[in-house]
């Protein structure tokens, strides 16, 4: 045997509507008229202007410049150095020319890092994870490793971003080279 349960009439805050309520509720004429006639009394205020004020040149201009420093150009490569962990971030640029590779090998040179799937002389493999359509390696060793063969200073930033890249093929892989400024 089913339970049957049957419909109560709608409620305004806990108390029931009346006959004539639900009616009005129903077709909306009531609630529209109202909130028409509310807008029609309600002026936003208009904001006292004075005319003339006199007492500008007691003002000091800004000396501040608006300054631009960071470049347009997306970054390829960023080293994250914080107390909530070490990892290097590279964009989705990259890891979609080098074939979203599940793992990694990092080679130095004078002023650049060569990143790819296969580098002679290197088979210390790192693990890629993928953080949306980035791509994540957490080493705080590999970390350690840049900042002190490239002589960066974190000392006022948790992050450094690079945005060169030169893309070269090594044994039928794509190898990315970012330069370290």
């Amino acid at each position: 045997m089913a339970v049957v349960k049957r419909r109560q009439s709608p409620s305004v805050m806990g108390k029931a509507m009346t006959r004539e309520n639900q009616e009005n509720d129903v077709d909306g004429k009531e609630r529209t008229e109202k909130a028409v006639k509310k807008e029609e009394i309600w002026k936003p205020r208009e904001p006292k202007v004075e005319l003339e004020y006199n007492g500008l040149e007691e003002f000091q201009a800004s000396e501040a410049k608006q300054s631009t420093w960071r470049t347009t150009d997306s970054g390829i490569l960023s080293i994250v150095k914080s107390e909530t962990g070490n990892r290097l971030m590279f964009a989705k640029e990259m890891m979609d020319k080098l074939s979203n590779p599940k793992r990694v090998v990092i080679s130095f040179a004078d002023e650049k890092i060569a990143i790819g799937e296969q580098l002679p002389n290197n088979e210390n493999y790192l693990k890629v994870n993928y953080s949306k359509t980035k791509g994540v390696i957490y080493s705080a060793g590999v970390v350690k490793e840049i900042v002190d063969k490239y002589d960066l200073d974190f000392s006022t930033r948790t992050s450094i971003t690079f945005s060169e890249v030169k893309y070269v093929r090594y044994e039928n892989h794509v190898v990315a080279i970012v330069t370290i400024v």
